[in-house]
């Protein structure tokens, strides 16, 4: 991360970690710098904004930094930093939201650091599973595998997709024998509404896949491990099994099917949504993509029309 030495905003939506007072130290006071060209990059941003450059930065008393200092951290020759000198220049990055996180990583060790790319690419992929899973080499260090690594020497890791899903497998089966009492209403239901094998292993799929991001997002999402340590796996179990129940809850396939077919087709048109959110003042920055329909449908809206008048975008 930050190799190139230039630094990407990512959208404030990312979480902005607080690592710095964290970092591993070197000695009692001093801080090992993970990444000398990406702080020099962060440092010099922050103090352009601020000061107009360095060397005027410098001259200010209160800045907790000298003008050596900051040359050399800028000319990227400097391997650690003080304890007081960490704490000044992150004072500074922390007036500015886009520069916290690559300041946090910079100050980190080069495997956290590749842990953390692996968290934004797991992030990039919307949190879904990946090819990409992190574990433990023969060696003792931290490495990540992909679904197509056949010289892996963990088996089960050959395939992360395997490896996920019999540990899927386990965690469910584990649960089950755990606590019986949190599945009886789910099982009850699947059941009595008949609903398909196929169906069912969707909704158990959705109570346990977020539980097993912990390697996928480079050990930074919480485990199903961590969460039974602290006496929490259980109720974010029942939990999801209680939100699969209430959306198992309907007739079966062929009377849903049939009610979609012979109900009011233009209740059932794709963008009725959108007509609603714009009527009711609903800001999203995605409808501004719709161009012209959005805009002719804005103008119906005003009109007094009804939803199903709106106009439609051209399929």
């Amino acid at each position: 991360m930050h190799r190139d030495a230039t630094y990407v905003h990512r959208p404030a939506v990312r979480e902005r970690s607080r690592i710095a007072p964290n970092v591993r130290k070197q000695s009692f006071t001093y801080y090992q710098i993970g990444d000398a060209a990406a702080l020099s990059v962060v440092v010099r941003q922050a103090l352009d904004r601020d000061f107009g450059g360095a060397q005027a930065a410098a001259q200010r008393s209160k800045l907790g930094v000298s003008q050596p200092l900051l040359s050399r951290i800028l000319s990227r020759k400097l391997g650690k930093l003080s304890q007081g000198s960490v704490q000044s220049l992150r004072r500074l990055v922390s007036k500015h939201a886009d520069l916290v996180d690559a300041f946090d990583l910079a100050m980190i060790p080069p495997v956290a650091q590749r842990l953390a790319a692996g968290y934004e690419r797991w992030l990039d992929a919307g949190g879904r599973p990946t090819d990409e899973r992190w574990t433990v080499t023969a060696a003792g260090e931290l490495d990540s595998v992909r679904a197509d690594s056949r010289a892996h020497p963990l088996v089960e890791y050959r395939r992360a997709a395997d490896g996920r899903r019999l540990e899927r497998e386990y965690l469910e089966s584990l649960s089950r024998q755990r606590w019986p009492d949190i599945f009886r209403a789910f099982d009850r239901l699947s059941a009595e509404r008949k609903a398909d094998a196929a169906r069912v292993a969707i909704a158990l799929a959705r109570v346990f896949e977020p539980l097993l991001s912990f390697r996928e997002s480079g050990f930074v999402e919480r485990s199903w491990e961590e969460l039974e340590q602290a006496g929490q796996l259980r109720e974010v179990i029942r939990l999801g099994l209680k939100r699969e129940r209430i959306l198992l809850d309907r007739p079966d396939l062929v009377r849903r099917a049939t009610r979609a077919a012979t109900q009011n087709a233009e209740s059932l048109r794709e963008p009725n949504w959108i007509a609603r959110a714009v009527k009711d003042g609903v800001s999203l920055q995605s409808l501004e993509g719709l161009g012209d329909a959005l805009v002719q449908m804005k103008r119906a809206l005003a009109k007094g029309q009804t939803v199903d008048s709106a106009p439609r975008r051209a399929r």
